[in-house]
């Protein structure tokens, strides 16, 4: 049932994002605009891609990633963003007030017109494993997000 509930918020979502004009690369230098973001460390992923990493100051253990040869069109761009109660327990990604809810809009305005309502649409299920998540996509991008701090844009394969 969720899936099903999920896969419709979803649709409705389309014909509000395809009103703009929408970002079809992922661009380093775009999505670092306007994000507090420490220096990066590169080194190479798994597949041997290079792979760029920035910590978030003022979010403790908070980091997005880009991957792939191309900063100006990589392959993808994800994050793990976690907030904490003072009572240790986790801080809603719900919260207008949330650092990680602002992050995670702030990245996703490049890539859809209505970032904060895609967001809402995507962490709106409860915590699951990034690949199980609802998704939206483009025709150029997969994104997708949890409540449970997890986010990312990746580049669709192309059908031949």
């Amino acid at each position: 049932m969720r899936a099903i509930a999920a896969a419709l918020s979803l649709a409705c979502l389309m014909p509000i994002v395809a009103q703009a004009e929408i970002e079809q690369r992922i661009s380093a230098e775009s999505v670092l605009k306007g994000l507090n973001v420490s220096v990066s460390t590169v080194d190479r992923s798994d597949r041997g891609l290079r792979r760029e990493r920035w910590g978030i100051p003022g979010v403790e253990g908070a980091q997005l990633e880009l991957i792939g040869n191309d900063r100006a069109d990589a392959d993808s761009l994800s994050w793990r963003c976690v907030e904490y109660r003072h009572d240790g327990s986790y801080a809603s990604l719900r919260s207008k007030g949330s650092s990680c809810r602002a992050i995670a809009v702030k990245i996703l305005a490049h890539f859809v017109a209505e970032p904060d309502l895609v967001f809402d649409v995507l962490v709106a299920q409860p915590t699951q494993k990034q690949l199980d998540s609802p998704a939206f996509e483009t025709d150029a991008m997969r994104l997708q997000a949890t409540s449970d701090g997890y986010g990312s844009v990746r580049k669709r394969a192309t059908r031949r």
